[in-house]
């Protein structure tokens, strides 16, 4: 039984790029009641790099006209989470941040790719404490 969905998500620069998630990600996603908080999730586009907050309902399910990486026989994509902390030392707050990669590249390549992310325009760069979230951690 496979346990990921690939869902399209579109950068605030408008670049597409499929991510794999997880069902139950997913179904906890769908199942937020009314007037609750939109379950959504920091993405690293995988085109320009760029971090965004995206909603999961937002995400489309790829339909047949879809653009979708052509991957050889027996490669696929991977999720890979990051975690950045704001500037303050004393503070405890962690934003997880995910990335995808092709399943036959490095896995060096999770310690190299934050070092190329930026905050896409718009997004708070601040934690709920108001501390910035650098990204020169990375450098």
């Amino acid at each position: 039984m496979n346990d990921i969905e690939i869902r399209l998500a579109t950068c605030p620069y408008g670049h597409t790029f499929p991510i794999p998630l997880s069902k139950p990600l997913l179904e906890e996603a769908d199942q937020k009641p009314t007037g609750m908080e939109i379950r959504a999730v920091y993405l690293a586009c995988s085109m320009c790099g760029r971090v965004y907050m995206a909603p999961i309902p937002e995400m489309q399910i790829p339909s047949s006209t879809d653009q979708l990486p052509n991957l050889p026989d027996g490669v696929s994509l991977c999720v890979f989470e990051n975690t950045i902390r704001c500037d303050d030392p004393n503070c405890d707050f962690q934003l997880k941040v995910i990335g995808v990669r092709r399943s036959d590249t490095s896995v060096e390549y999770e310690k190299e790719a934050p070092g190329k992310w930026r905050w896409a325009k718009g997004e708070n760069q601040k934690c709920p404490f108001e501390h910035e979230i650098p990204w020169q951690q990375y450098g």
